[in-house]
This record gives structure tokens, sequence and C-alpha cells, in this order.
């Protein structure tokens, strides 16, 4: 269950008013934008609040890790973060790889813009490195961050979508970041265990 705020509940930021209103007022903001420009079914997140605007899937992967932030911040609840990232992740997973021009990437990478509805490749965009770094990224910090009895759900979507990348070119370059002392907003630094 998302919890609901008006955005009375939260103060605007006043420029002459106290700094410690900022960092709330614009977590929330943040959030609130991937929890309403997304697309149930598919968990896509549009590129811009105008209407059929395509997924990015960077953004994507950035709400992955907004959904566990807003957790930490008490903004979304435990279990609607996970059923939003078990639909992501689900998605992703099933969704078409190929060279045809109506798929949703090719060799585990993802094409920059995809249809919100069906996960095609929108606008003829380009297979994106680095949009695809975005989004394994999220997907590794869901595979990190959640545990319980869908840890083992989100295991099986997350190794199968880092199965299907098959250009790992881009994934020791995602490890090493990993591994690193990342800080992780919610857990404090990572101790480098995927998962």
């Amino acid at each position: 269950m998302i919890k609901k705020m008006k955005s009375n509940q939260i103060p605007c930021t006043n420029p002459q008013g106290p700094d410690e209103e900022m960092p709330g007022t614009l977590q929330w903001e943040t959030l609130s934008y991937f929890l309403k420009e997304v697309n149930d079914q598919t968990g896509l997140i549009a590129d811009k609040t105008r209407p059929g605007s395509p997924s990015n899937i960077a953004a994507t992967g950035v709400g992955i890790s907004c959904y566990i932030a807003g957790i930490g911040r008490g903004f979304i609840k435990w279990a609607a973060a996970i059923k939003r990232t078990l639909i992501v992740l689900k998605f992703f997973y099933t969704s078409y790889q190929g060279a045809e021009p109506d798929a949703t990437g090719n060799k585990g990478f993802y094409y920059h813009f995809v249809d919100m509805e069906t996960g095609n490749r929108a606008w003829k965009s380009e297979l994106s490195r680095i949009d695809t770094a975005i989004l394994l990224a999220g997907i590794l910090t869901a595979g990190y961050y959640f545990t319980g009895e869908n840890k083992s759900e989100i295991k099986i979507w997350k190794d199968g979508i880092l199965k299907n990348t098959t250009h790992m070119v881009l994934m020791p370059a995602i490890i090493q970041h990993f591994r690193r002392r990342t800080l992780c907003p919610i857990a404090g630094y990572l101790n480098g265990n995927l998962g």
C-alpha cells in the first residue's frame, strides 16, 4: 500500500525557511514521479510527464531504487515496493530480445526508449549501454535489498535478466561498482554481496 500524501502535508520549501524542509520535500516529489508515471502492467516508467511519452529504461532503473529509498522514508510500504519491483523484473525477464525493430532489446542491452505498454522499441531509439547499466543497477539493488518470502522470486527474475546480458563488456563495470564501498541510503555501506 502506498502511503497517500497530499502536497499540503509536506510543506513547500520557503527560500527564507529552514533548510531542514528541503530534503523531505525533494525526496517525496522525486518518488511521486516514479509512483505516478508508471505503467501498472509492465512497471515501465515514462521518460516525461507528457501524455504518450515512452518509457526510458534508465528512469525505470532509477525508479526501482527509489521504491527502496521510499520504504526507508516511510513514503511507500514494503509490500507495495515489492509488488512494483516484481512487475518490472518479470517484464524485463520475459521481454523480447532480438534484432527485430519491435524488440525491447538485443542480447541483454535495452533500447533507450520503449513503448510503455508493449515494451517495444520506440522512436527508432538506440541500444543504450549507459541506460542498460542504470537499469541493471536498479535490478541489482533490488536483488540485494529485498529479503523474506519474495527474495527467491526476485532472485530468479534478477538472475534471468543478468543471464540474458550476453555482452559481458558491461557487467564487470557494474559489478565492480557494487563491490566497492557503495553508500546505500537505507542500509549504509554495501558489503559487496550481490545476492
